[in-house]
Order: structure tokens, then C-alpha cells, then sequence
């Protein structure tokens, strides 16, 4: 054990003397400066961690250092090994950030791993030829470090990640002995150009040379045998590698994202284009390209500058697909060489992403061994044909010829060439095919399944033959282009749904024995698809749907609106939700539209099995379109908003429906005579509400046995309604802002009408309801000005809730055995002149006759109470008459003021602010009741309205009674202290709009006239 000997202890200055063992010093801070004598050997860890540890000076006797010896010395700087040293255990110098220079011993043999690891600031070291091995991850993190000339010449073995993520080295030639490259070996060599092989290596290691972005070069490439995983993934500068035909494997992703990869050279020379031989990559030895092989090399082609020429190869395909002259192109000469792949006919499988994004070659031929393509293998290339599948090929997975980023960036389609799916294969995958050009296409009997959006965004130019597929996937040919007729095969049973949208077909002839038609199969929508690409796309225009068909599911053919005929053939079918939405509507304005005779453009709807079914049309399945219906409507249900904003020309319901859901024909145009609608008489149909609301509709004419739904015709421009005497009732809206509506006549067995049934049609002036009806709902007649009706039903017992409200047209109004008037009943009838509540009426709410400006007189039957506003801002009520047993609430003659004569019976009560702001001065009260009452009556009047009356400025009132004597008129006088009274043989009665014959007879001799001041 080394002894310790105080040299200056302030500054940390230490000498140690004689041999140091394991662990001697570890994690000692005095140390800054050391000074080592007659020292042979430094044990392992015996300096680690000294972290004040600055410089150090070893003998010339060293002999060894041990492992980890001056580990985690984060502020040691610089160090002289002795010569005597052979080898630098592992992680003799690890983390040993501040190590700046590094002195070797000249004979060196070996460095051990991770001895100086992580040290950051290391940036010069020489390597003395003496060294035969430097371990695993021996200068790895190294990120300063620059060698100062090549790798030793003696250096047999280079362990793997010995150099990765040493940022600064630019280029390293690989002396002759080493024959393997091993793992991780100088990945991540952000700055490194240049790599010269030896003669003798045959393997390169996985991670290698990962993510050296700046390696341009590899020369004296010799035949190497094998590459592994991910050994040159993420070198984008790569220009080029030598494949040579002893290449027996290739790892995943070994050339992933090589983008500079050239395979193929494309240049030009004045005029003329080329795409020539360049780099062959030859793999006749490999039985599998593994996944992610070579994705995206070469993927810096495609590259703005190269644009234009990548437009002219992209018609060159065009060209020489329909069989045109294409050795001159836009004045361009195009000339092809091919074989720049070579694949081993050993070779079985193409793994997952293999050539995924790659730029490569034009043409791509397959080994006749090819029994799988895996997943994205050719995602995201840029080949431009590929030839004939093999017959051994069984598994086609997704997205293995997807051609997504072309079409994406540029709008341009990969093209493919003829394909024919062979034998073999049982199953194409999710989106296998997906953006590509094909002239033919062929997909033999074995072929069982085709995955979701196979063929989606592609073009097929000529022939597509299905064999017998007995369904089409979901989207599985979603946005495609279809120049030829489509005849599916006579197998088919099921059209999944989206297997169409947005697609162009020019024509389609379906399956015998199809069934089903999914959700949006032919879903069209010209604002999101690319149809402006093409000068005049083809749009399908006719289609027979066959017998055996009994669903066409959610927007099936939604907005396919060029379709001009349509035909079906059984009478068992369902259409969904939104199925036909926009057909033969061809975006034309929709009041330009409805201008002029557009009945060329619409689309014909023929039915040609009339007998009784089980046809349903769904919601909005129609919604939209501009249909002729050429036959009957032969339809078992029509359910919500079916035909919802339609135009129609021709439209015969046949007496097999059952259900015509709600608005079924709401915002439907008819046109020409079909504005008058006439159901089959013996039609047995359930109706729903407002089914031709906001139509067009004329005249609707039916002798069957149906009511007038809720918002049947509200807001429709229905003129007359055939008087129907099997109807029942008119539901709530029924004929609500019927604005052309005149007169109707609701026959003779009518019961109900409902809420708001004839609001708001302005022009209605004669209703005639049966006395079979017994309830008028709310607001049913409320703003019809035109409206004069004289009288309710007689059976009616009550006036709903503003039922007459705004009616400015009524004078007088019959109200029979009414029992209760509601609030706002009458409000606003302001040529209503005279209105008697009858005996029958138990309560008239709140503002029932309000604001009625023209009312002049009230008779208040027996029994009955007078809430509050009831006849609020009536002005011109000049006389009131109450029966016995009135109550009369506060403000219930509110602003009535003009009040001349109020004439009371027996058991009268009256609220002290029933006549707030109201009486005329010269108020004739006439009290019509029995003797015995006069007091009492004649005290109520005083105490309760008089009193008030005189408090808010009106003083005087005159009182005539019935027969008094002179004795009780004293004792009235005494009791409110009242001023003078005169006898009259005979009264003059002021005089008022209602029939003085109601009260006069009650008037004989003796009337007592008098006038009093009240206290107040």
C-alpha cells in the first residue's frame, strides 16, 4: 500500500509513494495536483472519483493501470502514460469530462471498453500502431475528439460502439486485418465524409454507421457478405454502395433514409432526358429482403429542381399505356434502361417497409419465388412499373403498393402497369394498392377477400375483372377513377360501405345477386374530391339496382347528382338515411332553378314491381334531390324528411303505404300540377307531423281516413283543403303561416284542434268548425287578421291561451257555454266592440281582452271571477254590467277610462284597484240587485272602489237605485257621509253601445238620484 506525504495540503498538492492498491484513494477530495514515485502498479478504482483531481504525474516504472483507476475524475485535464503500460484496462478513464489530451504509450497493444468513455472534452489522441484491439465503447461519447491520423495498421479488432457519437472525426480508413465491423462502431459520426475499407471485411455491423448524415463515400468497398441491422440508417449523403453478388444478407433497415442513395442517374442534356444504369444493387444471393431495407433511399430525387422532368416521366406513362407515340414528350426524348435491380430468384419474401419511400429504379421485376410482400413494402416509392406478380405470391399485406406521397405532393398517381393478382394469393390487404395507375386489372377466382381501401385514390383505365368475389371491402376503391364500364361479378352479395366514395365511374353494372349496398358506398362530394384534375371526368348517370337488393344503406348515393334513372326492380328494399340525398340536383341555383322548366336534368325514378312489398324509403334519402317518379310510388314507408327540400315533378302515392313519417315533404317544390295532392281514398296511413311544411303545395284532396297531423301544411303555400268528412282532428301547427290559405271547411265530425293549427295565416277569413268540436288549443287562430268569426262550437268549454289573439277582424263573437277563458285569449282583437261572458264561465284569466281599443261594453255572468288586466287598456269601454256573485279582481279595468255606467247585481265583490286609472267623472252606477242588498252592495262599491277613486282624483259619482226609500238613503248618507240627494220620477240613461232593453225594465218610478264626497 502506497504511503501519502503533504506537499502543500492548501493547494491540495500530494505525493504518493510506492505501489497503490484497489480503492487506496477513492472518492478522496484533498487531491488537486499528485505526483506518483516508485510506483509499479495502480490498483483498480483507487483514484476514482477524486473529483478535485487536476493533474497527475506517473513514473516512467508504471506498469500498469488498473480498471477504473481514475474513473469519474471530472477535473482532471491532461495525462502521460508511460510507455511500460501495455494496455488501459476498462473504464480506466471513464466520465472523465474534463480530459482535454491524452499522451499513449508507444507499445500499446490494447485498449479496454469504455476506458475513455463520455469523456467530452478529449479532442486529440494518438494511436500507436502498436495497438491490436480497442474495446467496446472505448472512445464512445468522445464528441471533441479528432484522430490525428489513420487507424493503426496492426488493429485486428475494432469492438463494437468504439467510436459512436464522436461528432468531430471526418473520415477513417479501416486498416487491412480487420475483417468484421462490429456493432455501433462509429454511428452517429455527425461530421465523418469519407470511409476506406480494408480488402478482408465481410461484415458490418447493426448501428454501424448509423446517423452519420455527412458520409458521402465508401471506397475499396470489397465483397462484403453480410450487413446488419440498421448499419447505414439515417446516412443521408450516402451517394452510392458497391452490391456485389456475394451479398448474402442485408438487415432491417440497413439503408433506411440513405437519401442521397443513387440507383438510377437522371439528367439532362439539352433536350433530351435519361434515366441510364448507374449503381446496380445486386441481392441474386439473398433469400429475403428484410423490412425497412432500403426505405427511403434516393428520396432527395424528388425534389423541387426535379419537378418538371418528373412531370414528363408521369406522362411518358400515360403515353405509352394507350399505346401512343411517346418517344417525344412535350418536346422531350424519353429513353428507359432497365435491370438496375437484381433479385435472386431464391429470394421468398419482401419484408415490412422494405422499399418504403424509395426512389430507385423505373421498372421492378419479381423473383417467380416471391411467396409473401409485407407491410408499406412499397409504400411511398416513387417505381414507375412494376412487372408481373409471381404465381407462388400468397400474401399481399397492407399498404405493400401504396403510392400515398406522390399523390399527396403533387397530385400525380404511381403508375403499375397491368395487375393481375395470381392464383395464390388469398387475401389482399388494407390498402395494398392504394394509389396507383393501372391499364388492367385482373383478380383471379382464388381470391377470397380484399381489404379495406385495396385500390382506394387509383385510376383504372381499361378492364377491371373481380372473378367471384362475394363482397367489396370497406373503401376499398374510395376515390378512384373508372374511364370503363365496371361489371361486377355475378357473385357479388355485398357492397361494404365507402367501398365506392367519391370515385368516378363512367358506368356500372351490378351483380344479379347483390343485397346489401353499404353506408356511403357511392358517396360523392364534388367540393372534397379531386374531379378537377380531369378535363371531363365520366359521373355514373344510370343505375338498375336488381331484385334481390333489400338494403341501400346511409348516403349509399349521396350526392351522385349527375344520376339521370334510376330503376328498381324488386319490391322488398330498404333505402337509408340520406341514401339518394342531391340526385339530379347538378348545382344549379335553387331559385334560378325552380325559374325556369328544368325537367331534362332531373332524375328519373321508375318502380317497376307494383305489387305490395315491403318498400321503405329513410330519412332524407331524397333530401335535396330533383326526382320524376315515371311509375307509382310503390313504398310501404316514407320515413323523416324523406323527400326534405326535394323538387318534384311527378309523384302518385299508391295505396299500399302505411307510414308517411315527420316532414316527409317538408321545403318540397312540386311542380306544375302536382301542387295539388291527392291521397288514394282507401289509403290506411299513419301520418307524421308537418310532413308538407314549408312546401309548395297547392291543394291536398283525400277522402281516406286521416287527420290533419301536427304542422302538417304549416308554413306551405296550400290554398284549399277538400272538405274532408271522415276528419277528426287538426293537430298543433297543422296550417300554421299558411299564408295563401283563404277559407276552410273542417266538415261536420271535427273534434279537436290543436295548438297554433291556423296561426299566423294572414289571409284566412272564414273557418267553418263543426259543434262537434270540443277543444281549440293555444293560439290556434292567434294573428289572422283577416279572420271574422262570430262564434265558437257549442260543445267548446274553454278558451285557450291567446286561441284569438291579434284576430283584428272579430266585432262579436257567440262565446255559448264557454267555462273558462284563458289569458290573452282575446288580446289585441281591436274591432271587437261587445262581449258577454256567459252565466256558465267560472274564471276569465289575465289580459284575455286586453288592449281590445274598440270594446265599448261588458255583461259579466253569474259566478264568475275577473282576474287582474283583464280588460287592461280597453279605452273605449264605456259601460259594465256584473250578474250576481262577480268578483272582480284589482286591475281588471285597468286605463279603462272611459267608463260611464257600471250596473251591479246582488253579492258583488270588487277589489279596491279593480277601476285603477279609470270611472269617467260623471260614473252613473246602477244598482239592478233585491232591496235587502242595496246597503250592502251599494257599501262595497263605496268602500272599495269610490275611496280609491277619490284618492287618485276623481271625486264625484252619481248613483241611481232601484226603488229606495228616503229613510235608507239617509242612513247611507250618515254611514259614508255623503252630500245631497235629489228624487226623480224619471232618469235619463247616459248612453252606451249595449242594448238598453238589458237593464231598463228594472227602472220604474221613484229612482232616487244623489251625488256624495267620500271620506277619504
Amino acid at each position: 500500500m502506497a504511503s501519502l506525504i503533504e506537499l502543500d495540503r492548501e493547494n491540495g498538492k500530494f505525493q504518493v509513494d510506492g505501489n497503490v492498491s484497489d480503492k487506496q484513494f477513492y472518492n478522496d477530495t484533498r487531491f488537486q495536483t499528485l505526483i506518483l514515485v516508485n510506483c509499479f502498479t495502480i490498483g483498480q478504482s483507487s483514484f476514482g472519483r477524486c473529483i478535485n483531481l487536476t493533474s497527475i504525474t506517473l513514473p516512467q516504472e508504471l506498469l500498469m493501470v488498473g480498471a477504473r483507476a481514475f474513473s469519474d475524475c471530472y477535473k482532471l485535464a491532461h495525462i502521460v502514460i508511460p510507455d511500460l503500460v501495455k494496455s488501459i484496462e476498462n473504464e480506466s478513464f471513464i466520465y472523465c469530462s474534463s480530459l482535454a489530451t491524452v499522451q499513449l504509450p508507444t507499445n500499446l497493444v490494447s485498449i479496454g471498453k469504455n476506458a475513455f468513455r463520455s469523456c467530452f472534452r478529449l479532442h486529440s489522441i494518438n494511436l500507436p500502431d502498436s495497438i491490436q484491439s480497442i474495446g467496446t465503447s472505448a472512445f464512445s461519447g468522445c464528441n471533441s475528439l479528432m484522430i490525428n491520423k489513420n487507424l493503426p495498421n496492426n488493429l485486428e479488432i475494432l469492438s463494437a460502439g468504439t467510436f459512436s457519437n464522436c461528432f468531430l472525426l471526418e473520415r477513417v480508413k479501416i486498416p487491412d486485418k480487420i475483417k468484421k465491423l462490429d456493432n455501433y462502431l462509429f454511428n452517429t459520426w455527425k461530421n465523418l465524409t469519407e470511409v476506406e475499407f480494408g480488402p478482408d471485411i465481410t461484415e458490418i455491423g447493426i448501428y454501424c454507421f448509423t446517423d452519420c448524415k455527412k458520409l458521402t463515400r465508401i471506397s475499396n468497398l470489397p465483397s462484403v457478405v453480410k450487413i446488419g441491422d440498421h448499419a447505414f440508417e439515417n446516412c443521408e449523403e450516402l451517394l452510392f454502395f458497391n452490391f456485389s453478388n456475394e451479398i448474402k444478407y442485408i438487415g432491417s433497415a440497413a439503408f433506411k433514409n440513405c437519401l442521397s442513395f443513387v440507383c438510377v442517374k437522371f439528367w439532362d442534356s439539352g433536350s433530351l432526358i435519361r434515366f441510364e444504369e448507374y449503381y446496380p444493387i445486386n441481392l441474386s444471393q439473398l433469400t429475403e429482403i428484410k423490412s425497412s431495407s432500403f426505405q427511403n433511399i434516393g428520396r432527395k430525387f424528388i425534389h423541387e429542381s426535379y419537378l418538371d422532368y418528373y412531370y414528363i416521366y408521369h406522362y411518358y406513362f400515360r403515353y405509352y399505356y394507350n399505346n401512343y407515340d411517346y418517344s417525344n414528350v412535350y418536346g422531350y426524348e424519353i429513353y428507359i434502361r432497365s435491370n438496375v435491380f437484381i433479385l435472386s430468384e431464391k429470394c421468398n419474401s419482401i419484408g415490412d417497409y422494405a422499399f418504403c419511400g424509395a426512389y430507385l429504379f423505373p421498372e421492378f421485376n419479381f423473383s417467380n419465388s416471391i411467396t409473401q410482400i409485407g407491410k408499406y413494402a412499397f409504400f411511398n416509392r416513387t417505381v414507375f412499373k412494376f412487372g408481373t406478380l409471381p404465381k407462388s405470391l400468397k400474401i399481399i399485406d397492407e399498404n405493400a403498393f401504396n403510392g400515398f406521397y406522390i399523390w399527396s405532393s403533387y397530385r400525380h398517381y404511381t403508375y403499375f402497369g397491368n395487375l393481375v393478382i395470381p392464383s395464390g394469393a388469398e387475401k389482399i390487404h388494407k390498402n395494398a394498392f392504394s394509389y396507383n395507375d393501372f391499364i388492367n386489372v385482373t383478380i383471379l377466382d382464388s381470391v377470397n377477400s380484399i381489404g379495406e381501401a385495396a385500390f382506394e385514390f387509383c385510376i383504372f383505365n381499361r378492364d377491371v375483372y373481380l372473378s367471384s368475389l362475394t363482397s367489396i371491402s370497406k373503401k376499398c376503391f374510395y376515390m378512384t377513377f373508372f374511364w370503363k364500364l365496371l361489371v361486377l361479378p355475378d357473385n357479388l352479395l355485398v357492397i361494404e360501405e365507402m367501398a365506392f366514395m367519391h370515385s368516378v365511374i363512367d358506368s356500372i353494372k351490378l351483380s344479379k345477386k347483390l343485397q346489401v349496398i353499404g353506408k356511403k358506398a357511392f358517396y360523392m362530394d364534388v367540393n372534397t374530391s379531386n374531379y378537377h384534375m380531369w378535363d371531363s371526368p365520366p359521373f355514373l348517370t344510370e343505375i338498375v339496382f336488381p331484385e334481390s337488393l333489400y338494403l341501400i344503406d346511409d348516403y349509399a348515393f349521396y350526392d351522385n347528382y349527375m344520376l339521370q334513372k334510376i330503376t328498381f326492380l324488386g319490391n322488398n328494399i330498404t333505402l337509408g338515411y340520406a341514401s339518394f340525398t342531391n340526385v339530379g340536383n347538378r348545382r344549379v341555383n335553387s331559385w334560378i332553378f325552380r325559374s325556369f322548366d328544368y325537367k331534362d336534368a332531373v332524375c328519373n325514378i321508375k318502380m317497376e314491381n307494383q305489387n305490395s312489398g315491403d318498400i321503405i324509403f329513410g330519412n332524407n334519402a331524397f333530401s335535396y334531390a330533383i326526382i320524376n317518379f315515371t311509375t307509382d310510388v310503390n313504398v310501404n314507408t316514407i320515413e323523416k324528411y324523406c323527400f326534405y327540400n326535394a323538387s318534384i315533378f311527378n309523384f302518385h302515392l299508391n295505396q299500399h303505404c302505411h307510414y308517411i313519417k315527420d316532414n316527409a315533404f317538408s321545403l318540397v317544390y312540386f311542380w306544375g300540377s302536382l301542387k295539388s295532392i291527392r291521397f288514394p281514398d282507401n289509403l290506411s296511413t299513419e301520418l307524421g307531423k308537418s310532413i308538407f311544411a314549408y312546401s309548395n303545395i297547392e291543394n291536398f284532396y283525400t277522402f281516406a281516413f286521416i287527420n290533419i297531423v301536427p304542422g302538417m301544411f304549416s308554413n306551405s303555400k296550400i290554398e284549399d283543403l277538400l272538405r274532408n268528412p271522415y276528419l277528426k282532428s287538426v293537430g298543433n301547427y297543422s296550417f300554421f303561416n299558411c299564408s295563401e290559405l283563404r277559407e276552410i271547411d273542417l266538415g261536420d265530425q271535427l273534434e279537436t284542434i290543436g295548438n297554433y293549427a291556423f296561426s299566423q295565416c294572414q289571409k284566412l277569413e272564414t273557418v267553418t268548425i263543426p259543434p262537434t268540436c270540443y277543444s281549440i288549443g293555444e293560439n290556434a287562430f292567434s294573428q289572422c287578421p283577416m279572420l271574422n268569426i262570430t262564434t265558437v262550437p257549442q260543445r267548446l268549454g274553454e278558451i285557450k291561451y291567446q286561441t284569438f289573439a291579434n284576430c283584428i277582424s272579430i266585432k262579436s263573437i257567440n262565446l255559448w257555454y264557454i267555462r273558462k277563458i284563458n289569458s290573452l285569449a282575446f288580446d289585441s282583437c281591436i274591432k271587437l266592440e261587445s262581449i258577454v261572458i256567459p252565466d256558465e264561465c267560472g274564471e276569465v284569466l289575465q289580459y284575455s281582452f286586453s288592449n281590445c281599443i274598440s270594446l265599448c261594453s261588458v255583461i259579466v255572468g253569474t259566478f264568475c271571477k275577473v282576474h287582474d288586466n283583464v280588460f287592461t287598456n280597453c279605452f273605449n269601454l264605456s259601460f259594465v254590467y256584473f250578474k250576481n256573485n262577480v268578483i272582480i279582481n284589482d286591475f281588471a279595468f285597468k286605463n279603462c277610462e272611459n267608463i260611464t255606467a257600471i250596473a251591479i247585481c246582488d253579492s258583488i265583490t270588487i277589489n279596491p284597484y279593480a277601476f285603477n286609472s279609470s270611472l269617467n267623472s260623471s260614473l252613473h252606477l246602477l244598482y239592478l240587485g233585491a232591496r235587502k242588498n242595496v246597503a250592502i252592495n251599494l257599501a262595497r262599491f263605496v268602500k272599495n272602489v269610490t275611496v280609491s277613486q277619490a284618492y287618485h282624483g276623481k271625486s264625484f259619482f252619481n248613483f241611481i237605485v232601484n226603488k229606495i226609500s228616503t229613510e235608507e238613503m239617509h242612513q247611507l248618507m250618515n254611514d259614508y257621509n255623503c252630500g245631497e240627494y235629489i228624487e226623480f220620477e224619471d232618469i235619463y240613461l247616459p248612453p252606451t253601445p249595449a242594448d238598453p232593453t238589458i237593464y231598463r225594465p228594472y227602472f220604474n218610478k221613484n229612482v232616487l238620484f244623489f251625488s256624495f264626497l267620500p271620506k277619504l
